[in-house]
């Protein structure tokens, strides 16, 4: 199922849910800066594919859902992780680039780059976006 918008959404939410804030669709809109219809078709695709439910409004992650959205969450924090320790790039792009490259990183290569780098646990960084931890495989029991 992968696509950057469909990816991005699985994130959004996750990052709503960790907050405990509920989300709609037009936080949706509002926060990845698209208009309504494509968030509408986006929301549908994910329906559809068993990854969010919708109630009363409210867009929740389904256990498959959260999976998903835990292996991009954790893709770009290796990613930010790596950029932090092994280049000289400024740590005012590390979250940026992250965005950028969590969506063509597989699992596997993922994997290798956190064993290369020490298997991290915390990132450097704390944005209002993520928490401060690098999430591990057996903390998302995805193996």
């Amino acid at each position: 199922m992968r696509g950057i918008l469909l990816e991005d959404v699985l994130k959004l939410l996750f990052n709503f849910e960790y907050r405990h804030i509920h989300c709609s669709s037009t936080d949706i809109s509002d926060n990845l800066k698209i208009d309504d219809e494509k968030t509408g078709m986006i929301i549908e695709r994910l329906e559809k594919s068993e990854l969010i439910t919708e109630n009363e409004g409210y867009l929740f992650l389904t256990d498959e859902g959260r999976k998903y959205a835990l292996k991009i969450v954790r893709i770009h924090r290796i990613w930010e992780r790596y950029l932090a320790d092994e280049t000289g790039f400024d740590s005012k792009i590390w979250h940026k680039e992250a965005d950028r490259i969590e969506h063509f990183i597989t699992e596997n290569d993922a994997n290798k780059m956190a064993a290369a780098i020490g298997n991290p646990v915390l990132t450097r960084t704390v944005t209002l976006f993520h928490p401060n931890l690098v999430t591990s495989l057996h903390m998302l029991a995805i193996h």
